[in-house]
């Protein structure tokens, strides 16, 4: 009776412990993600697109370099940006903004970057 007294006390302990690694890792990840947002939104870049590539040294992230040998990651965002830029195209992001602006031969493409994070 001891035995399974202790059995169930351990089972429930466990289940609870594993309820909370879920939960708060969860909120880490989520303020991380916000973390990265609050950082890209204070970005100011602009040039022309020399190489777009997918980082396998860096979790395959989405990346893009400027000319001017700048990189930029694009990290979790869906607005299918890093899908729509091809290499020439000028791109502009200004400073406390998330939207950053693409120029190809002649047209402008506004893309509102969204790390689904609710500041």
């Amino acid at each position: 009776m001891k035995k399974e007294f202790s059995v169930t006390i351990a089972f429930f302990i466990f289940i609870i412990v594993v309820f909370l690694i879920i939960y708060f890792e969860d909120d880490m990840a989520n303020s991380h993600v916000c973390r990265r947002y609050k950082e890209f939104k204070q970005e100011n870049w602009y040039g022309t697109i020399s190489n777009k590539y997918i980082n396998s040294h860096n979790h395959n992230a989405e990346t893009f370099e400027l000319k001017k040998k700048e990189q930029h990651v694009m990290f979790l965002d869906d607005s299918e940006y890093y899908k729509f830029i091809t290499v020439g195209d000028s791109v502009f992001k200004q400073i406390n903004t998330n939207i950053i602006n693409v120029y190809r031969k002649g047209k402008a493409y506004e893309f509102e970057i969204d790390f689904d994070c609710n500041d």
